[in-house]
């Protein structure tokens, strides 16, 4: 008996599977990437603007918020200069008498490469705190 027709069959009934696991992994893969990537640039640009508080003429709130925004865009597939970017950043609940955090919080949208997975998120979100640098205070002598 000839199993040709058979095996044409199952390779049919295979290949659909195969496919979205193949697809599925190179999704999953390529979302991790950009949450690295996204949560890499923001600690980096909040912790850029929390060192620029040491200059009192510099806000250092507004510095993180420009940091984020370049970081973002240089290290991910996102244009947050442009705006595409939801950028948050406040004062921490972290904040003592001795010490001001700052909290830094950014929003993207993702877009799925291949749409092989149902319900991937829509959005990546990654949030970091860091604590001001503030000048040392001269002793009196």
């Amino acid at each position: 008996m000839s199993r040709r027709g058979s095996h044409a069959v199952e390779f049919a009934l295979i290949l659909p599977v195969f496919l979205m696991l193949v697809f599925g992994g190179i999704e999953l893969l390529w979302y991790a990437i950009e949450v690295g990537k996204v949560q890499s640039a923001l600690v980096a640009g909040c912790r850029g603007g929390a060192a620029t508080g040491i200059n009192m003429f510099t806000d250092p709130f507004d510095r993180a918020g420009e940091y984020i925004s370049e970081t973002v865009s240089r290290t991910s597939r996102f244009d947050c200069i442009s705006g595409d970017c939801d950028i948050i950043i406040s004062e921490s609940d972290l904040t003592s008498p001795e010490v001001v955090w700052m909290d830094c919080t950014v929003h993207v949208d993702y877009k799925t490469l291949t749409n092989f997975i149902p319900g991937m998120p829509e959005e990546i979100t990654a949030e970091s705190s860091q604590p001001i640098t503030r000048p040392l205070e001269e002793e009196d002598e």
